[in-house]
């Protein structure tokens, strides 16, 4: 029940507006402290799961203290132009590398 919980309470989302944007966190840190800059260490509490290859299934589940490394701050554009197979700031550039996300760690 801190001031901080309870300004976020009174805000419940980050919202959006086409030139403007609405945040649930002070901006010290919803554009500082908790963004995922580039090339900066931010300390997480993660859950990782194995599932099944058909991924109806949770085999394990892993929680702990982790590191996330961004390696580059994007744009919403850069972030979908990746996500479509498209190079992030060149459509006539070469594509960036397949994702990773979903394949096996094992």
């Amino acid at each position: 029940n801190s001031a901080l919980d309870k300004e976020a309470v009174s805000r419940g989302t980050t919202f959006y507006l086409v030139d403007r944007r609405f945040d649930m966190l002070p901006s010290l840190l919803s554009s500082d402290l908790c963004s995922l800059h580039g090339k900066v260490d931010r300390l997480a509490v993660s859950v990782i799961w194995t599932l099944t290859p058909d991924l109806e299934n949770i085999k394990s589940t892993w929680y702990g203290r982790t590191v996330i490394h961004n390696v580059q701050a994007m744009t919403y554009e850069q972030a979908h132009n990746i996500l479509h197979g498209i190079a992030p700031d060149h459509s006539d550039a070469e594509p960036p590398p397949p994702l990773t996300a979903g394949a096996p760690v094992d």
